[in-house]
């Protein structure tokens, strides 16, 4: 009304009134449903004023501004979630190129609290060997990667699986035709640990494969090493000098049938 309008336009703030009334309504709306607490949101408009431009027109479009706001917050967003999102609301927008507080309010409900996000980095055992008998090595890449692109690098893995999940479910691609199961904490586990024994199964085989490979390649340099059995120095020394000449001529001269065996 119009009483209202007055009591809100660049009275506490130097924001109009229809400013105030959206971040109003956009605030009841969250605490009626429990999504954020009043002090939370207090904490999001203090964060917003300090990336805010002078000329009040709200924080630029970007995703690096976006995220480095959303840090100051205690949260993160995957960057693909957060790119649907912006290409989402691309189209009612108030400024072009900028987001206002209560439109920078519904990202709020697509993040993580930094806090909760559990990274899922493992060091190797400096003991273990893998399948050709070497010792197993630490990704060093990832241990120099700070934690910011860590927390990201992890909410986008997440994303990227819910995504295909939803795919999956919603057009049914299944060789059964059946539709696909939901998904859950169990069957996600029932599936790790699938993964993992399948793993192993294949280290086995490779293992073998490799020692089968190796004794055949053992064995053939040792039937190439090994003498080849020739005959013996007395045999040649008897019959003297080999001469194939004389040879075909002695065998040419000799009749084929005796004349004893003619009678």
């Amino acid at each position: 009304s119009k009483q209202i309008n007055q009591a809100l336009h660049k009275t506490y703030n130097m924001y109009n009134a229809e400013y105030n009334i959206n971040v109003i309504l956009k605030a009841l709306e969250y605490l009626s449903s429990k999504t954020m607490s009043f002090n939370e949101i207090n904490e999001v408009r203090y964060v917003f004023e300090v990336y805010e431009a002078d000329d009040l027109e709200g924080i630029p479009n970007c995703d690096h501004i976006i995220s480095r706001v959303l840090k100051l917050c205690g949260r993160a967003i995957a960057p693909l979630k957060l790119q649907h999102q912006l290409k989402k609301m691309r189209e009612y927008v108030d400024v072009v190129g900028r987001l206002q507080l209560y439109e920078f309010l519904e990202i709020i409900p697509l993040t993580t609290l930094i806090k909760n996000v559990a990274l899922t980095h493992k060091l190797e055992d400096p003991t273990s060997r893998d399948y050709q008998q070497l010792y197993k090595l630490d990704n060093f890449t990832d241990l120099f990667i700070v934690e910011d692109e860590k927390i990201r690098q992890q909410l986008q893995k997440d994303y990227q699986v819910v995504l295909s999940r939803t795919f999956d479910v919603k057009y049914s691609f299944n060789r059964k035709g059946r539709p696909k199961m939901i998904y859950d904490e169990e069957q996600l586990a029932r599936e790790e640990d699938d993964r993992t024994k399948f793993s192993e199964i294949k280290n086995v085989l490779r293992a073998s494969n490799m020692k089968i490979k190796l004794s055949r390649n053992s064995r053939h340099v040792q039937d190439l090493e090994s003498p080849v059995q020739g005959p013996s120095d007395t045999t040649l020394a008897s019959d003297g000098p080999h001469d194939p000449l004389s040879e075909g001529r002695a065998l040419s001269a000799s009749p084929l049938v005796s004349p004893e065996d003619m009678h």
